[in-house]
């Protein structure tokens, strides 16, 4: 028994490959009508990706180092440490003060530890100067106001706390100061004793009448007594004039009256009338 196989003709082949074709193209306009934005959305993911691929297998080649952790190290310790890692070291020359760590030791970097950078690139470091040590200054003999000024620009804050009496310190003066001058920063605050200047004396006045002026000026002005003198029948403060004529003149009253006691130095004033001498 013979099967006998009938092949399709060649013109009906090709009709039928381009209606193939022609169903593929159809089909794929169709798929990216539908899928359009996801694929737009989906594109820029795929480049990052390739992206992060990327760089992580070059990150795993031997073209790129860990920096190491520098910090608190001596500049010959970091200079072999990376070495180990074919990178190099280079050293600020400005170092800077420190709380931390000692004179010496490596208190900064760049590139920061951790980071990944390429085989012979350098990595900065900057060395302590140590601790800085400030000296408390010397306020003792200033008037307060200069004290103040003075601690300020070395940023210090003076505060007043008492007073004392001194009779070699002018008034307003600062007599004594803690932390005492010179020694190392402890605080901020530097405490300071202010001169009320000499210690007042209770004084009993003598009597004064009938005296010549000048004398007694000259010896109640050495006490620290304030003095008034006026002419009589004149309100007129004469005891700054000249002193050849002052000397021709005497006294006649005064206020307060002898026996009664005024403070040296104070505020109380001492009034004397003077005449001219017979």
């Amino acid at each position: 028994m013979k099967i006998k196989i009938k092949l399709p003709r060649p013109e009906s082949l090709g009709a039928f490959f381009r209606g193939a074709l022609n169903g593929t193209v159809a089909f794929g306009k169709l798929l990216f009508r539908v899928f359009k934005w996801p694929v737009l959305i989906a594109l820029p993911l795929l480049i990052f990706a390739l992206a992060v691929w990327w760089s992580l297998i070059s990150s795993l080649s031997g073209d790129v180092k860990k920096v190491p952790d520098l910090i608190d190290l001596l500049p010959a310790e970091a200079a072999e440490r990376l070495a180990m890692r074919s990178l190099k070291l280079e050293v600020e020359e400005q170092r800077k003060y420190s709380d931390i760590y000692v004179e010496d030791r490596i208190l900064s970097q760049s590139p920061a530890a951790g980071s990944r950078i390429k085989r012979g690139r350098t990595v900065r470091v900057a060395l302590s100067a140590g601790f800085r040590q400030i000296l408390v200054p010397n306020l003792l003999g200033m008037s307060l106001r200069e004290a103040t000024l003075v601690a300020k620009q070395k940023d210090f804050q003076v505060r007043r706390s008492l007073t004392a009496f001194s009779e070699e310190v002018p008034e307003g003066s600062v007599i004594a100061q803690t932390p005492q001058p010179s020694t190392p920063f402890i605080t901020e605050f530097i405490d300071v004793l202010e001169s009320r200047g000499p210690r007042p004396k209770l004084v009993m006045l003598p009597r004064l009448v009938g005296k010549p002026l000048l004398p007694v000026l000259d010896a109640l002005r050495d006490q620290g007594l304030r003095v008034i003198v006026m002419r009589q029948g004149s309100t007129q403060d004469i005891s700054g004039g000249d002193r050849f004529e002052l000397r021709h003149y005497q006294i006649y009253r005064q206020s307060p009256e002898a026996g009664e006691f005024v403070t040296i130095p104070g505020s109380e004033e001492l009034i004397l009338r003077v005449r001219l001498s017979q």
